[in-house]
Protein backbone atom coordinates (compact mmCIF):
# COMPACT_ATOMS: atom_id res chain seq x y z
CA UNK A 1 0.00 0.00 0.00
CA UNK A 2 2.88 2.34 0.80
CA UNK A 3 4.45 1.64 -2.61
CA UNK A 4 1.19 2.28 -4.41
CA UNK A 5 0.65 5.51 -2.48
CA UNK A 6 4.13 6.69 -3.48
CA UNK A 7 3.46 5.86 -7.12
CA UNK A 8 0.20 7.78 -6.99
CA UNK A 9 1.73 10.87 -5.38
CA UNK A 10 4.57 10.92 -7.93
CA UNK A 11 2.33 10.41 -10.97
CA UNK A 12 3.46 13.70 -12.55
CA UNK A 13 7.10 13.17 -11.53
CA UNK A 14 7.91 9.63 -12.71
CA UNK A 15 11.59 10.04 -11.93
CA UNK A 16 10.84 9.33 -8.26
CA UNK A 17 8.94 6.13 -9.02
CA UNK A 18 11.96 3.83 -9.36
CA UNK A 19 12.37 3.17 -5.65
CA UNK A 20 8.62 2.74 -5.11
CA UNK A 21 8.45 0.13 -7.87
CA UNK A 22 11.43 -1.72 -6.39
CA UNK A 23 9.73 -1.72 -2.99
CA UNK A 24 6.55 -3.04 -4.56
CA UNK A 25 8.44 -5.87 -6.29
CA UNK A 26 10.16 -6.82 -3.05
CA UNK A 27 6.84 -6.90 -1.21
CA UNK A 28 5.33 -9.16 -3.87
CA UNK A 29 8.28 -11.56 -3.64
CA UNK A 30 8.01 -11.69 0.15
CA UNK A 31 4.36 -12.76 -0.21
CA UNK A 32 5.16 -15.42 -2.85
CA UNK A 33 3.23 -13.47 -5.47
CA UNK A 34 4.51 -13.85 -9.07
CA UNK A 35 6.56 -10.98 -10.41
CA UNK A 36 4.78 -8.34 -12.44
CA UNK A 37 5.31 -8.48 -16.23
CA UNK A 38 8.02 -6.16 -17.55
CA UNK A 39 5.47 -4.16 -19.53
CA UNK A 40 3.63 -3.30 -16.31
CA UNK A 41 6.85 -2.39 -14.51
CA UNK A 42 7.80 -0.05 -17.32
CA UNK A 43 4.36 1.55 -17.13
CA UNK A 44 4.66 2.04 -13.37
CA UNK A 45 8.12 3.55 -13.66
CA UNK A 46 7.13 5.91 -16.46
CA UNK A 47 3.39 6.50 -16.84
CA UNK A 48 4.01 8.84 -19.79
CA UNK A 49 5.49 6.03 -21.91
CA UNK A 50 2.86 5.81 -24.66
CA UNK A 51 4.63 2.98 -26.46
CA UNK A 52 4.00 0.65 -23.53
CA UNK A 53 0.23 1.10 -23.45
CA UNK A 54 0.29 3.05 -20.20
CA UNK A 55 -2.82 4.62 -18.79
CA UNK A 56 -3.32 8.35 -19.33
CA UNK A 57 -6.16 10.49 -18.07
CA UNK A 58 -7.10 14.08 -17.47
CA UNK A 59 -6.45 14.87 -13.81
CA UNK A 60 -9.43 17.24 -13.87
CA UNK A 61 -11.68 14.21 -14.25
CA UNK A 62 -10.36 12.64 -11.07
CA UNK A 63 -11.42 13.41 -7.53
CA UNK A 64 -9.07 12.26 -4.80
CA UNK A 65 -6.11 9.92 -4.81
CA UNK A 66 -8.39 6.88 -4.56
CA UNK A 67 -9.09 7.15 -8.28
CA UNK A 68 -5.34 7.10 -9.04
CA UNK A 69 -4.85 4.01 -6.91
CA UNK A 70 -7.98 2.43 -8.36
CA UNK A 71 -6.70 2.65 -11.93
CA UNK A 72 -3.26 1.43 -10.95
CA UNK A 73 -4.66 -1.49 -8.94
CA UNK A 74 -7.06 -2.44 -11.72
CA UNK A 75 -4.29 -2.46 -14.32
CA UNK A 76 -2.03 -4.61 -12.14
CA UNK A 77 -4.80 -7.04 -11.14
CA UNK A 78 -6.07 -7.61 -14.68
CA UNK A 79 -2.59 -8.14 -16.05
CA UNK A 80 -1.73 -10.58 -13.27
CA UNK A 81 -4.96 -12.48 -13.98
CA UNK A 82 -4.10 -12.81 -17.65
CA UNK A 83 -0.50 -13.95 -17.10
CA UNK A 84 -1.25 -16.24 -14.14
CA UNK A 85 -4.77 -17.53 -14.78
CA UNK A 86 -3.74 -21.00 -13.62
CA UNK A 87 -3.47 -19.81 -10.01
CA UNK A 88 -6.65 -17.73 -10.00
CA UNK A 89 -9.07 -19.63 -7.79
CA UNK A 90 -11.07 -17.81 -5.10
CA UNK A 91 -10.67 -14.58 -7.10
CA UNK A 92 -12.75 -15.83 -10.06
CA UNK A 93 -16.10 -14.40 -8.80
CA UNK A 94 -14.47 -11.03 -8.14
CA UNK A 95 -12.78 -11.05 -11.55
CA UNK A 96 -16.13 -11.72 -13.21
CA UNK A 97 -17.76 -8.92 -11.19
CA UNK A 98 -15.07 -6.53 -12.43
CA UNK A 99 -15.66 -7.63 -16.03
CA UNK A 100 -19.41 -7.10 -15.56
CA UNK A 101 -18.86 -3.61 -14.20
CA UNK A 102 -16.50 -2.67 -17.03
CA UNK A 103 -19.06 -3.91 -19.54
CA UNK A 104 -21.84 -1.84 -17.97
CA UNK A 105 -19.88 1.38 -18.56
CA UNK A 106 -18.73 0.40 -22.07
CA UNK A 107 -15.13 -0.04 -21.00
CA UNK A 108 -14.57 -3.51 -22.45
CA UNK A 109 -13.06 -4.05 -25.89
CA UNK A 110 -15.94 -4.42 -28.40
CA UNK A 111 -14.80 -7.90 -29.44
CA UNK A 112 -15.18 -9.04 -25.84
CA UNK A 113 -18.36 -7.19 -24.87
CA UNK A 114 -20.62 -8.20 -27.76
CA UNK A 115 -22.81 -11.31 -27.81
CA UNK A 116 -22.45 -13.55 -30.86
CA UNK A 117 -25.72 -14.35 -32.58
CA UNK A 118 -27.07 -15.75 -35.84
CA UNK A 119 -27.56 -13.79 -39.05
CA UNK A 120 -29.57 -14.38 -42.22
CA UNK A 121 -28.11 -15.39 -45.58
CA UNK A 122 -27.27 -11.75 -46.32
CA UNK A 123 -25.24 -11.42 -43.14
CA UNK A 124 -27.83 -9.23 -41.41
CA UNK A 125 -28.10 -10.13 -37.69
CA UNK A 126 -31.45 -11.55 -36.65
CA UNK A 127 -33.73 -9.06 -34.89
CA UNK A 128 -33.62 -9.06 -31.11
CA UNK A 129 -36.19 -11.31 -29.50
CA UNK A 130 -38.90 -10.10 -27.15
CA UNK A 131 -36.93 -11.67 -24.29
CA UNK A 132 -33.78 -9.72 -25.16
CA UNK A 133 -35.72 -6.46 -25.53
CA UNK A 134 -37.39 -6.89 -22.14
CA UNK A 135 -34.09 -7.71 -20.45
CA UNK A 136 -32.37 -4.68 -21.98
CA UNK A 137 -35.27 -2.46 -21.00
CA UNK A 138 -35.06 -3.62 -17.38
CA UNK A 139 -31.33 -2.89 -17.32
CA UNK A 140 -31.88 0.55 -18.81
CA UNK A 141 -34.56 1.43 -16.28
CA UNK A 142 -32.45 0.17 -13.40
CA UNK A 143 -29.37 2.11 -14.49
CA UNK A 144 -31.45 5.27 -14.83
CA UNK A 145 -32.96 4.73 -11.39
CA UNK A 146 -29.58 4.60 -9.64
CA UNK A 147 -28.06 7.58 -11.45
CA UNK A 148 -28.22 10.53 -8.99
CA UNK A 149 -29.57 13.78 -10.41
CA UNK A 150 -28.22 16.28 -7.85
CA UNK A 151 -25.48 18.67 -9.04
CA UNK A 152 -23.42 18.59 -5.88
CA UNK A 153 -19.84 19.76 -6.22
CA UNK A 154 -18.73 17.06 -3.82
CA UNK A 155 -17.46 13.92 -5.45
CA UNK A 156 -15.71 10.80 -4.27
CA UNK A 157 -14.11 7.81 -5.88
CA UNK A 158 -17.24 6.45 -7.59
CA UNK A 159 -18.45 9.87 -8.66
CA UNK A 160 -15.10 10.55 -10.29
CA UNK A 161 -15.64 7.49 -12.48
CA UNK A 162 -19.36 7.81 -13.15
CA UNK A 163 -19.69 11.60 -12.70
CA UNK A 164 -22.68 11.11 -10.42
CA UNK A 165 -22.52 14.77 -9.47
CA UNK A 166 -23.66 15.85 -12.94
CA UNK A 167 -27.06 15.86 -14.50
CA UNK A 168 -27.88 13.13 -17.00
CA UNK A 169 -30.43 15.29 -18.84
CA UNK A 170 -29.80 15.62 -22.56
CA UNK A 171 -29.01 19.09 -23.81
CA UNK A 172 -28.67 20.70 -27.23
CA UNK A 173 -30.33 17.74 -28.92
CA UNK A 174 -27.59 15.28 -28.04
CA UNK A 175 -28.37 11.61 -28.59
CA UNK A 176 -28.36 8.91 -25.98
CA UNK A 177 -24.88 7.73 -26.96
CA UNK A 178 -23.36 11.17 -26.42
CA UNK A 179 -25.21 11.58 -23.14
CA UNK A 180 -23.89 8.26 -21.89
CA UNK A 181 -20.36 9.22 -22.88
CA UNK A 182 -20.66 12.39 -20.79
CA UNK A 183 -21.92 10.40 -17.85
CA UNK A 184 -18.88 8.12 -18.07
CA UNK A 185 -15.88 10.37 -18.70
CA UNK A 186 -13.39 7.63 -17.82
CA UNK A 187 -14.81 4.91 -20.05
CA UNK A 188 -12.05 5.48 -22.58
CA UNK A 189 -9.42 5.48 -19.84
CA UNK A 190 -10.74 2.23 -18.41
CA UNK A 191 -10.87 0.74 -21.90
CA UNK A 192 -7.17 1.56 -22.27
CA UNK A 193 -6.58 -0.34 -19.04
CA UNK A 194 -8.41 -3.42 -20.34
CA UNK A 195 -6.68 -3.19 -23.73
CA UNK A 196 -3.30 -2.88 -22.07
CA UNK A 197 -4.03 -5.88 -19.86
CA UNK A 198 -5.33 -7.81 -22.92
CA UNK A 199 -8.38 -8.85 -20.96
CA UNK A 200 -9.86 -10.59 -24.00
CA UNK A 201 -6.93 -13.05 -23.91
CA UNK A 202 -8.25 -14.56 -20.68
CA UNK A 203 -10.85 -16.41 -22.76
CA UNK A 204 -8.39 -18.32 -24.89
CA UNK A 205 -6.82 -21.70 -25.48
CA UNK A 206 -5.11 -23.60 -22.71
CA UNK A 207 -3.25 -26.90 -22.72
CA UNK A 208 -4.04 -27.49 -19.06
CA UNK A 209 -7.36 -29.34 -18.81
CA UNK A 210 -7.44 -28.76 -15.04
CA UNK A 211 -7.25 -24.99 -15.54
CA UNK A 212 -9.85 -25.21 -18.31
CA UNK A 213 -12.34 -27.07 -16.10
CA UNK A 214 -11.79 -24.78 -13.12
CA UNK A 215 -12.31 -21.70 -15.28
CA UNK A 216 -15.44 -23.17 -16.84
CA UNK A 217 -16.94 -24.19 -13.50
CA UNK A 218 -16.37 -20.64 -12.25
CA UNK A 219 -18.05 -19.07 -15.28
CA UNK A 220 -21.04 -21.41 -15.44
CA UNK A 221 -21.46 -21.13 -11.68
CA UNK A 222 -22.16 -17.43 -12.27
CA UNK A 223 -24.73 -18.11 -14.99
CA UNK A 224 -27.24 -19.52 -12.51
CA UNK A 225 -26.75 -20.66 -8.90
CA UNK A 226 -27.40 -24.26 -7.98
CA UNK A 227 -30.97 -24.38 -6.78
CA UNK A 228 -33.16 -21.28 -6.73
CA UNK A 229 -31.06 -18.75 -4.82
CA UNK A 230 -33.43 -15.80 -4.39
CA UNK A 231 -30.70 -13.54 -3.02
CA UNK A 232 -28.64 -13.91 -6.20
CA UNK A 233 -31.42 -14.01 -8.77
CA UNK A 234 -33.19 -10.97 -7.31
CA UNK A 235 -30.34 -8.74 -8.50
CA UNK A 236 -31.76 -6.45 -11.24
CA UNK A 237 -28.64 -7.10 -13.34
CA UNK A 238 -28.61 -10.87 -12.78
CA UNK A 239 -30.01 -11.87 -16.18
CA UNK A 240 -27.95 -9.20 -17.94
CA UNK A 241 -24.72 -10.51 -16.42
CA UNK A 242 -25.64 -14.18 -16.79
CA UNK A 243 -26.07 -14.07 -20.56
CA UNK A 244 -22.71 -12.33 -20.85
CA UNK A 245 -20.79 -14.84 -18.78
CA UNK A 246 -22.49 -17.64 -20.73
CA UNK A 247 -21.11 -16.03 -23.89
CA UNK A 248 -17.61 -16.02 -22.37
CA UNK A 249 -18.00 -19.70 -21.44
CA UNK A 250 -19.15 -20.59 -24.97
CA UNK A 251 -16.13 -18.86 -26.50
CA UNK A 252 -13.88 -20.67 -24.04
CA UNK A 253 -15.37 -24.02 -25.09
CA UNK A 254 -15.01 -23.35 -28.81
CA UNK A 255 -11.43 -22.10 -28.35
CA UNK A 256 -10.55 -25.33 -26.54
CA UNK A 257 -12.22 -27.84 -28.86
CA UNK A 258 -9.35 -30.26 -28.25
CA UNK A 259 -10.76 -30.64 -24.72
CA UNK A 260 -14.41 -30.40 -25.81
CA UNK A 261 -15.25 -34.00 -24.88
CA UNK A 262 -14.28 -33.26 -21.26
CA UNK A 263 -15.65 -29.72 -21.09
CA UNK A 264 -19.05 -30.04 -22.74
CA UNK A 265 -20.56 -32.30 -20.04
CA UNK A 266 -20.18 -29.32 -17.67
CA UNK A 267 -22.40 -27.29 -20.00
CA UNK A 268 -24.92 -30.10 -20.43
CA UNK A 269 -25.29 -30.55 -16.66
CA UNK A 270 -26.04 -26.84 -16.21
CA UNK A 271 -28.44 -26.79 -19.19
CA UNK A 272 -30.35 -29.78 -17.85
CA UNK A 273 -30.76 -28.07 -14.49
CA UNK A 274 -32.38 -25.05 -16.14
CA UNK A 275 -34.40 -26.62 -18.97
CA UNK A 276 -35.68 -30.00 -17.75
CA UNK A 277 -38.95 -29.71 -15.80
CA UNK A 278 -38.65 -30.41 -12.10
CA UNK A 279 -41.35 -31.15 -9.56
CA UNK A 280 -41.98 -28.42 -6.98
CA UNK A 281 -44.43 -28.06 -4.11
CA UNK A 282 -47.23 -25.51 -4.48
CA UNK A 283 -49.09 -23.58 -1.80
CA UNK A 284 -51.91 -26.13 -1.92
CA UNK A 285 -49.50 -28.93 -0.97
CA UNK A 286 -49.66 -30.37 -4.47
CA UNK A 287 -46.74 -30.61 -6.88
CA UNK A 288 -46.28 -29.29 -10.39
CA UNK A 289 -43.54 -29.44 -12.99
CA UNK A 290 -41.64 -26.17 -13.36
CA UNK A 291 -38.85 -25.19 -15.75
CA UNK A 292 -36.49 -23.29 -13.48
CA UNK A 293 -34.75 -21.33 -16.22
CA UNK A 294 -37.96 -19.88 -17.68
CA UNK A 295 -38.01 -17.39 -14.81
CA UNK A 296 -35.31 -15.70 -16.87
CA UNK A 297 -36.29 -16.36 -20.51
CA UNK A 298 -33.37 -14.42 -22.00
CA UNK A 299 -30.93 -16.79 -20.27
CA UNK A 300 -32.75 -19.77 -21.83
CA UNK A 301 -32.61 -18.06 -25.23
CA UNK A 302 -28.84 -17.70 -24.95
CA UNK A 303 -28.58 -21.33 -23.80
CA UNK A 304 -30.42 -22.39 -26.97
CA UNK A 305 -28.03 -20.29 -29.07
CA UNK A 306 -25.04 -21.75 -27.20
CA UNK A 307 -26.23 -25.33 -27.83
CA UNK A 308 -26.65 -24.65 -31.55
CA UNK A 309 -23.26 -22.93 -31.81
CA UNK A 310 -21.56 -25.78 -29.96
CA UNK A 311 -23.02 -28.32 -32.39
CA UNK A 312 -21.97 -26.24 -35.39
CA UNK A 313 -18.37 -26.03 -34.17
CA UNK A 314 -17.94 -29.40 -32.47
CA UNK A 315 -20.05 -31.97 -34.31
CA UNK A 316 -17.06 -33.01 -36.41
CA UNK A 317 -14.92 -33.83 -33.36
CA UNK A 318 -14.28 -37.60 -33.59
CA UNK A 319 -15.51 -38.41 -30.09
CA UNK A 320 -18.56 -40.65 -29.83
CA UNK A 321 -19.34 -39.50 -26.29
CA UNK A 322 -19.26 -35.84 -27.38
CA UNK A 323 -21.63 -36.54 -30.28
CA UNK A 324 -24.04 -38.13 -27.82
CA UNK A 325 -23.78 -35.14 -25.47
CA UNK A 326 -24.47 -32.71 -28.33
CA UNK A 327 -27.55 -34.68 -29.43
CA UNK A 328 -28.84 -34.75 -25.89
CA UNK A 329 -28.47 -30.99 -25.60
CA UNK A 330 -30.29 -30.48 -28.93
CA UNK A 331 -33.14 -32.65 -27.65
CA UNK A 332 -33.42 -30.36 -24.63
CA UNK A 333 -34.59 -27.57 -26.95
CA UNK A 334 -37.58 -29.63 -28.03
CA UNK A 335 -38.68 -30.07 -24.39
CA UNK A 336 -39.28 -26.33 -23.97
CA UNK A 337 -42.91 -25.12 -24.16
CA UNK A 338 -44.10 -24.41 -27.71
CA UNK A 339 -45.12 -20.90 -26.68
CA UNK A 340 -41.48 -20.24 -25.88
CA UNK A 341 -39.81 -21.97 -28.86
CA UNK A 342 -42.11 -20.15 -31.31
CA UNK A 343 -40.51 -16.87 -30.20
CA UNK A 344 -37.09 -18.32 -31.03
CA UNK A 345 -38.02 -20.14 -34.23
CA UNK A 346 -35.78 -17.92 -36.36
CA UNK A 347 -32.70 -18.75 -34.28
CA UNK A 348 -33.60 -22.42 -33.97
CA UNK A 349 -34.26 -22.65 -37.69
CA UNK A 350 -31.08 -20.81 -38.64
CA UNK A 351 -28.92 -22.88 -36.30
CA UNK A 352 -30.51 -26.19 -37.34
CA UNK A 353 -30.06 -25.33 -41.03
CA UNK A 354 -26.37 -24.57 -40.50
CA UNK A 355 -25.89 -27.86 -38.63
CA UNK A 356 -27.69 -29.76 -41.40
CA UNK A 357 -25.72 -28.12 -44.19
CA UNK A 358 -22.35 -28.48 -42.50
CA UNK A 359 -22.71 -31.90 -40.88
CA UNK A 360 -25.21 -34.01 -42.86
CA UNK A 361 -22.45 -36.17 -44.32
CA UNK A 362 -21.29 -36.95 -40.77
CA UNK A 363 -24.72 -38.33 -39.85
CA UNK A 364 -24.42 -41.23 -42.32
CA UNK A 365 -27.08 -43.77 -41.31
CA UNK A 366 -27.02 -42.84 -37.63
CA UNK A 367 -30.71 -42.77 -36.80
CA UNK A 368 -30.14 -40.80 -33.58
CA UNK A 369 -28.42 -37.96 -35.45
CA UNK A 370 -31.11 -37.79 -38.13
CA UNK A 371 -33.96 -38.14 -35.64
CA UNK A 372 -32.58 -35.26 -33.58
CA UNK A 373 -32.07 -32.89 -36.51
CA UNK A 374 -35.49 -33.82 -37.94
CA UNK A 375 -37.30 -32.88 -34.72
CA UNK A 376 -35.37 -29.60 -34.57
CA UNK A 377 -36.12 -28.69 -38.21
CA UNK A 378 -39.79 -29.58 -37.76
CA UNK A 379 -39.94 -27.53 -34.55
CA UNK A 380 -38.51 -24.43 -36.24
CA UNK A 381 -40.78 -24.79 -39.29
CA UNK A 382 -43.89 -24.59 -37.10
CA UNK A 383 -43.51 -20.80 -37.01
CA UNK A 384 -43.20 -18.44 -39.97
CA UNK A 385 -39.98 -16.82 -38.71
CA UNK A 386 -38.08 -20.11 -38.82
CA UNK A 387 -39.77 -21.74 -41.82
CA UNK A 388 -37.67 -20.11 -44.53
CA UNK A 389 -34.40 -21.01 -42.74
CA UNK A 390 -35.40 -24.67 -42.60
CA UNK A 391 -36.41 -24.79 -46.25
CA UNK A 392 -33.23 -23.02 -47.38
CA UNK A 393 -31.11 -25.44 -45.35
CA UNK A 394 -32.72 -28.50 -46.92
CA UNK A 395 -32.56 -26.99 -50.41
CA UNK A 396 -28.89 -26.14 -49.96
CA UNK A 397 -28.02 -29.72 -49.05
CA UNK A 398 -29.92 -31.19 -51.98
CA UNK A 399 -28.47 -28.69 -54.49
CA UNK A 400 -24.91 -29.33 -53.37
CA UNK A 401 -25.11 -33.05 -52.76
CA UNK A 402 -22.68 -33.90 -55.55
CA UNK A 403 -20.10 -31.47 -54.22
CA UNK A 404 -20.38 -32.03 -50.51
CA UNK A 405 -17.38 -34.35 -50.30
CA UNK A 406 -14.24 -34.70 -52.47
CA UNK A 407 -14.07 -37.82 -54.60
CA UNK A 408 -11.52 -40.57 -54.11
CA UNK A 409 -9.30 -39.27 -56.93
CA UNK A 410 -9.06 -35.88 -55.24
CA UNK A 411 -11.30 -33.98 -57.66
CA UNK A 412 -13.90 -31.62 -56.29
CA UNK A 413 -16.90 -33.49 -57.75
CA UNK A 414 -18.19 -36.83 -56.60
CA UNK A 415 -21.02 -38.48 -58.54
CA UNK A 416 -21.82 -40.88 -55.74
CA UNK A 417 -24.77 -39.91 -53.55
CA UNK A 418 -23.49 -38.63 -50.22
CA UNK A 419 -26.89 -38.37 -48.54
CA UNK A 420 -27.76 -41.54 -46.65
CA UNK A 421 -31.06 -43.36 -47.01
CA UNK A 422 -32.13 -42.13 -43.59
CA UNK A 423 -31.27 -38.57 -44.62
CA UNK A 424 -33.35 -38.86 -47.80
CA UNK A 425 -36.37 -39.97 -45.80
CA UNK A 426 -35.99 -37.15 -43.25
CA UNK A 427 -35.73 -34.43 -45.90
CA UNK A 428 -38.56 -35.86 -47.96
CA UNK A 429 -40.90 -36.01 -44.96
CA UNK A 430 -40.34 -32.33 -44.16
CA UNK A 431 -40.60 -31.26 -47.81
CA UNK A 432 -43.93 -33.05 -48.12
CA UNK A 433 -45.22 -31.00 -45.18
CA UNK A 434 -44.16 -27.84 -47.01
CA UNK A 435 -45.91 -29.03 -50.17
CA UNK A 436 -49.12 -29.94 -48.33
CA UNK A 437 -49.24 -26.74 -46.27
CA UNK A 438 -48.97 -28.65 -42.99
CA UNK A 439 -47.27 -25.69 -41.31
CA UNK A 440 -50.06 -23.21 -40.46
CA UNK A 441 -51.67 -23.88 -43.90
CA UNK A 442 -48.74 -22.03 -45.48
CA UNK A 443 -48.66 -22.96 -49.20
CA UNK A 444 -46.07 -20.38 -50.23
CA UNK A 445 -43.44 -23.15 -50.48
CA UNK A 446 -45.66 -25.54 -52.48
CA UNK A 447 -44.02 -25.07 -55.91
CA UNK A 448 -40.35 -25.09 -54.83
CA UNK A 449 -40.96 -27.98 -52.44
CA UNK A 450 -42.38 -30.08 -55.31
CA UNK A 451 -39.19 -29.47 -57.29
CA UNK A 452 -37.00 -30.60 -54.42
CA UNK A 453 -39.20 -33.61 -53.69
CA UNK A 454 -38.51 -34.80 -57.25
CA UNK A 455 -34.78 -34.39 -56.63
CA UNK A 456 -35.03 -36.30 -53.35
CA UNK A 457 -37.03 -39.00 -55.10
CA UNK A 458 -34.25 -39.26 -57.66
CA UNK A 459 -31.69 -39.59 -54.88
CA UNK A 460 -33.81 -42.26 -53.23
CA UNK A 461 -34.09 -44.23 -56.46
CA UNK A 462 -30.35 -43.95 -57.05
CA UNK A 463 -29.73 -45.18 -53.50
CA UNK A 464 -32.09 -48.10 -54.05
CA UNK A 465 -30.44 -48.99 -57.34
CA UNK A 466 -26.97 -48.89 -55.82
CA UNK A 467 -28.06 -51.14 -52.97
CA UNK A 468 -29.71 -53.59 -55.41
CA UNK A 469 -26.57 -53.73 -57.52
CA UNK A 470 -24.54 -54.43 -54.43
CA UNK A 471 -26.89 -57.17 -53.21
CA UNK A 472 -27.90 -58.86 -56.48
CA UNK A 473 -25.23 -57.83 -58.95
CA UNK A 474 -27.76 -56.30 -61.35
CA UNK A 475 -30.34 -53.55 -61.26
CA UNK A 476 -33.90 -54.41 -60.37
CA UNK A 477 -36.29 -52.49 -62.58
CA UNK A 478 -39.10 -53.10 -60.10
CA UNK A 479 -37.26 -51.16 -57.37
CA UNK A 480 -38.60 -47.80 -58.63
CA UNK A 481 -41.24 -46.37 -56.32
CA UNK A 482 -44.12 -44.26 -57.48
CA UNK A 483 -44.68 -40.86 -55.87
CA UNK A 484 -47.57 -42.06 -53.69
CA UNK A 485 -45.50 -45.01 -52.43
CA UNK A 486 -42.66 -42.61 -51.63
CA UNK A 487 -45.00 -40.34 -49.69
CA UNK A 488 -46.41 -43.30 -47.76
CA UNK A 489 -42.90 -44.45 -46.82
CA UNK A 490 -41.60 -41.12 -45.52
CA UNK A 491 -44.75 -40.47 -43.50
Amino acid sequence: ESSVNTLESNWHDPGDNEQAVSDLEAELVSRNIPRLPKSILRTLRDPQDVGNQSVHFDISDMSGSAAHRGLLSLQCALTLSKHHLSIVNEAWPMLLDVIFALRDINALPPQLAELDDFADSSGVPLPMSAFANRSNQRVKEYMESIAPQDKSDKAGFLSSFLRFGQSSTRQDGEGAGNSTQKLLPLSQTLQKVTNGAQLDKIITKTKDIFVAKRSLFAMLGSVFPDGDDQEVTSDPLFEHNSVFVLELAARFLISNRVHAAELYPIFLHKFQQLILPRSTETSSSSSENVVLGLKFPYIIERIVVTILRACIHLFDVPETCLRDQLNRSLNLIATLPSSYTSALSDRIGCGAAIILRGCFYLFEDNTDDWSTIKSLLDLAAQDKAGRSFVFDGIASVIDSIDFAMPSADGSGNNNEVQLSQCGVEVMASILLKYMNGSYEDDLSFKVPSMMYIKKVYSLFHQNSSDETLTDNGSANNNSRLHENEFETMVN
